[in-house]
């Protein structure tokens, strides 16, 4: 199995001089963000309790309220199915921007 690191991912100042420059930069980060909600969701079993490391990647995904104390499998799967989407409709408008 292909061992991922997971690190937080932090949104770089904007750059004002180059604006293709933080386009290449969003779809970077973006990709990478992609990356690890394919892992959450190829190894997560949303119908057990959310492994200490699985928590701590949803928080820093920004998704908090969804482990937290009213914990729903189908809200967690729903939250993760659309920020995939949208993560994939803005590289597809980066990709022809």
């Amino acid at each position: 199995m292909t061992q991922i690191i997971m690190d937080k991912i932090q949104l770089p100042p904007i750059p004002d001089n180059d604006p293709q420059l933080h386009l290449f930069e969003r779809k970077e980060q973006l990709e990478k963000e992609l990356e690890r909600l394919r892992f959450i969701c190829d190894n997560l079993d949303p119908y057990s309790p959310i492994p200490e490391k699985f928590k701590k990647e949803l928080r820093a995904l920004g998704l908090q309220e969804i482990i937290d104390q009213h914990y729903d499998p189908f809200a967690l799967t729903n939250k993760l199915l659309l920020r995939m989407e949208n993560i994939l409709e803005e590289l597809e408008y980066a990709t022809h921007a």
